[in-house]
C-alpha cells in the first residue's frame, strides 16, 4: 500500500537522525514531562502471612529467590512478591530498589488493558466482534481502504492476530497513531496468525476512550484501581493525550501481584466480583501459538506459562506476574534483565513452584529431614522465626552461618565499611586539601594491555569497559570536531605528566571544590539510551563536572550542554545515596553509589552508579584520574547496548509488504552502520582537562 510505502521512508529518516546523532529531532513531536514525583507507599494493602502458615518452607523460599536473582550488580531482579492462599507471604528487594516504589511495567500493562475492555463488553459499551474501524469513521483513508483492514474485529487485537502494519515504530514517525494505524495495511487477513505488536494494544485503549469518553485511568480507577487498594498510577500517553495502553503503566510490584491474584480467583476480589468472570475465562482461553518458548500460546493480551493450567502477565526486562493455580500462588516481580521476555526469574519460578517443583521441593526436602512429610502450600507448618529473618536479605547468608574466621571477617568489614569515612580516593577525586596522593608513576606508567577488572565484577557492565585510554593519554586529535570520530583507547600515550600547581607549591586549583572539568564532545548523557528512547526525553550530552565534599558527604556535578548542573549525592562504602534526578523537567527517584578501586597501573577509578529506580535502567560512569588534571570518562548503561540494539532494530524492521524502500537502503548494510553507531552513541567516551580558574 502507498501509506505503508510512506511510512517506510519516515522511518529511514529517523534512521538516518539517528547515525548523524540528531536524538532531539527523532520524532516529529516535541517530549512533554507528565511523570509525576511518586512519593514511596510500603503499605501494600494486603492480607499478610509467613510462608510456614501457608505451607512454604522460607528455607525453601529463600533458595527460590536466590535462584531467580544471582546477587550480581547491577541487580536483574528489583523486586518481588509472593502470594500464597491470597495473603502475602514475602516482598523483597535487592538493593537499592524498593517496593514501594512504581516501576515501569512495559507489556504487563496490556494484561489491564483486557481487563478494561472486559468491564466495558460487560457494561455493553462494545462487542469482540465488532469492527475497530467503526469506532473511528473520520480516521479512514478518503481512498486505498483496505479490505483486510475492514475485516479487522476488537478479537483480532486482543489476541495479536490483527497483522497490522503499523506497530512499536510508528510511534517514532507519527503524532496520530489512530490515524496512522487506519492509513496503513494489514499483512496478512487478521486472524490468519500471530503477530506481537503494541499497537493493537494502543487501539483498544483508544477504543475505550472513545466508548466511554474517559482517560483509561479515569475509566479504571474507580471499577479497578481503588477497590484493589491500588495507588493513583500513571500512565504514559500518546502526542494526542491517549494512554499509549500497550505499555507506559506504573505499578508496585504488589499491586502487579494484587491484578494476578484478580484473575486467579475468576474476577473476585474480597468477594466482590470486579471483573466478569466469563471474561477472566476468556483472557485465560489459549488458543493462538507465538512460537515463542515458554510462552507458547496466547489469550486475550495475556501469555501461557509451562506449569499447568497457569499463565502470566508480562514485560520485557524482567515486569511479570505469575498466576499458578496448582499451589493457590501468584508471584510477582519488577527487574532490569537484559531477557526481553523469558528470563532466570521465569525459569526460576517454573522450577520451584511449576512444572519442576515436585523433583525440586523433593530434592530440598532431602536436604532438609525436618519436612519430609511436608506438602508445598497444602500444610501449615511450624513457625521458623531464624529461617524468616533469613528472607529479608536472601542474598547474604544469615549471621549464623559466618562462624570462625569468616565471621570474624564479615564483622570486621560491616564495621569499617560503615564508619562513614570517605575513601582516600574520593578526596583526590574533589581534589581536597591534604588528600594522600598516589605516586607519579600511576600517571606516567605504560599500561597493562589487560582491560582493568571493575571492582565489583558486574557482567553487563565488563564486557563493554574493555580498553581503557593508556596512563595520562591525550584527548585525541580532532576532539573538537565533535562526536563523529570515535575515541580509541590504547592511543600512544603522552609523556609523562609534569607535576601539578598543588605539587610545585601552589594553592590547589580546586581546593574548595568548585574545580571543573570539561570533557570533550561526546554523546554521553545523564539518561541511559533505552530510557531515553522509551519516554522520548533526550537530554544534551553531559558537557562538565566536578566532584566535591560537603559535610563529609561526596557529590558529583554534571552539568549538560547549556544546562544548569545536577547534583548527585554519591553513598560511598557499599551504600547508595537517594535523589530526584530532574530532566527536561520530568522527575525520575534514583539512587547513586560510587566505588573507587585502582587499576592494575594505581590510578584512580571511580565506578558511579545512578540507579534510576521505577525502570529498568542504570547509568555507569566510569572515571579515571589519568593526570592531576585529566580524566577520562566511560558512559555506560545496563541492560546493555546490545540489548538496546536487539530492542530498536526490531522496532524498526519494516512490514513484509513495504520491504521495498529499506532494500534501496541496502538492508544489511543499514543495519550494520546502525548498529555501530549505536554503539558509539550508547557507549561512549570522552576526554576531560580541568578547567583553569579563569575559564570558570
Amino acid at each position: 500500500m502507498p501509506v505503508d510505502l510512506i511510512n517506510s521512508v519516515k522511518m529511514a529518516d529517523v534512521m538516518m537522525k539517528f547515525l548523524r546523532g540528531d536524538m532531539t529531532h527523532i520524532t516529529p513531536y516535541p517530549f512533554t514531562a507528565g511523570k509525576p514525583s511518586f512519593a514511596p507507599d510500603g503499605d501494600p494493602r494486603l492480607p499478610r502471612s509467613t510462608p510456614e502458615r501457608e505451607g512454604i518452607p522460607s528455607g525453601y523460599l529463600r533458595a527460590f529467590f536466590r535462584a531467580a536473582d544471582d546477587g550480581s550488580c547491577p541487580p536483574r531482579l528489583h523486586s518481588m512478591a509472593v502470594l500464597c492462599h491470597g495473603r502475602l507471604v514475602a516482598c523483597v528487594s535487592r538493593a537499592p530498589y524498593t517496593a514501594a516504589l512504581p516501576h515501569m511495567t512495559f507489556s504487563f500493562s496490556k494484561s489491564v488493558v483486557a481487563m478494561a475492555v472486559g468491564l466495558a463488553v460487560e457494561e455493553g459499551l462494545l462487542s469482540v466482534s465488532d469492527k475497530a474501524v467503526s469506532f473511528f469513521p473520520e480516521k479512514q483513508p478518503p481512498l486505498f481502504r483496505s479490505p483486510r483492514m475492514a475485516a479487522l474485529e476488537v478479537r483480532h487485537l486482543l489476541t495479536m492476530t490483527s497483522a497490522a502494519n503499523f506497530n512499536e515504530a510508528g510511534s517514532e514517525t507519527e503524532r496520530d497513531w489512530v490515524r496512522a494505524f487506519f492509513f496503513s495495511d494489514c499483512s496478512a487477513m487478521p486472524g490468519e496468525r500471530f503477530q506481537y505488536n503494541s499497537m493493537n494494544t494502543y487501539l483498544l485503549a483508544a477504543i475505550l476512550r472513545r466508548v466511554t469518553g474517559q482517560s483509561l485511568t479515569e475509566y479504571l480507577t474507580p471499577r479497578l484501581f481503588e477497590p484493589l487498594g491500588i495507588p493513583p498510577v500513571y500512565w504514559e500517553t500518546c502526542p494526542m493525550g491517549i494512554e499509549k495502553g500497550g505499555w507506559g503503566l506504573y505499578l508496585r510490584v504488589t499491586d502487579m501481584a494484587k491484578l494476578g491474584q484478580l484473575c486467579l480467583r475468576d474476577g473476585v476480589w474480597e468477594g466482590k466480583q470486579l471483573l466478569p468472570r466469563a471474561w477472566v475465562q476468556e483472557m485465560r482461553t489459549f488458543q493462538v501459538e507465538t512460537g515463542r518458548s515458554g510462552m507458547e500460546l496466547y489469550g486475550y493480551q495475556l501469555w501461557s506459562f509451562p506449569a499447568p493450567r497457569s499463565w502470566q502477565f508480562n514485560g520485557v526486562f524482567g515486569q511479570y506476574a505469575v498466576a499458578l493455580p496448582e499451589y493457590d500462588m501468584v508471584i510477582a516481580a519488577t527487574g532490569g534483565d537484559s531477557a526481553l521476555f523469558f528470563n532466570r526469574v521465569l525459569r526460576a519460578i517454573d522450577r520451584f513452584f511449576g512444572s519442576g517443583s515436585t523433583l525440586s521441593f523433593a530434592l530440598w526436602r532431602e536436604q532438609n529431614p525436618a519436612y519430609r512429610l511436608c506438602r508445598l502450600c497444602r500444610d501449615p507448618l511450624p513457625d521458623n522465626p531464624a529461617a524468616l529473618r533469613a528472607l529479608r536479605d536472601p542474598w547474604s547468608d544469615p549471621p549464623a552461618a559466618q562462624g570462625g574466621l569468616r565471621g570474624l571477617l564479615a564483622r570486621f568489614l560491616a564495621v569499617s565499611t560503615s564508619s562513614g569515612e570517605l575513601p582516600p580516593a574520593a578526596l583526590r577525586f574533589a581534589a581536597c586539601p591534604g588528600a594522600p596522593q598516589p605516586p607519579q608513576s600511576a600517571f606516567s606508567s605504560p599500561s597493562s594491555e589487560l582491560p582493568p577488572a571493575d571492582e565489583d565484577g558486574a557482567p553487563s557492565f565488563a564486557a563493554a569497559d574493555a580498553g581503557e585510554p593508556e596512563a595520562d593519554a591525550p584527548a585525541p586529535s580532532g576532539a573538537e570536531d565533535g562526536p563523529e570520530r570515535e575515541s580509541l583507547p590504547g592511543e600512544p600515550p603522552a609523556a609523562p605528566c609534569g607535576p601539578s600547581a598543588e605539587e610545585q607549591g601552589g594553592a590547589p586549583a580546586c581546593a574548595d571544590g568548585s574545580g571543573w572539568y570539561r570533557l570533550e564532545k561526546s554523546f554521553g548523557t545523564l539518561l541511559p539510551l533505552i530510557l531515553s528512547g522509551l519516554t522520548n526525553n533526550f537530554a544534551p550530552p553531559v558537557a562538565r563536572l566536578r566532584f566535591r565534599v560537603e559535610e563529609g558527604r561526596f557529590l558529583a556535578e554534571l552539568a549538560p550542554e547549556g544546562e544548569a548542573a545536577v547534583t548527585l549525592p554519591v553513598g560511598v562504602n557499599r551504600e547508595a545515596a537517594r535523589c530526584t534526578v530532574t530532566v527536561n523537567g520530568e522527575p525520575y527517584a534514583a539512587a547513586v553509589r560510587g566505588s573507587f578501586p585502582a587499576d592494575e597501573d594505581g590510578r584512580d577509578v571511580l565506578l558511579l552508579d545512578v540507579f534510576f529506580l521505577e525502570t529498568p535502567c542504570v547509568r555507569r560512569f566510569k572515571i579515571i584520574r589519568t593526570g592531576p588534571g585529566s580524566l577520562y570518562v566511560r558512559f555506560l548503561e545496563s541492560p546493555t547496548v546490545e540489548d538496546a540494539a536487539r530492542m530498536l532494530l526490531g522496532l524498526v524492521s519494516a512490514p513484509e509488504a513495504s520491504a521495498g524502500v529499506w532494500d534501496l537502503f541496502g538492508q544489511d548494510l543499514l543495519r550494520q552502520r546502525l548498529y555501530g553507531r549505536m554503539k558509539q552513541i550508547a557507549l561512549p567516551t570522552a576526554h576531560g582537562k580541568r578547567e583553569s580558574l579563569s575559564e570558570l
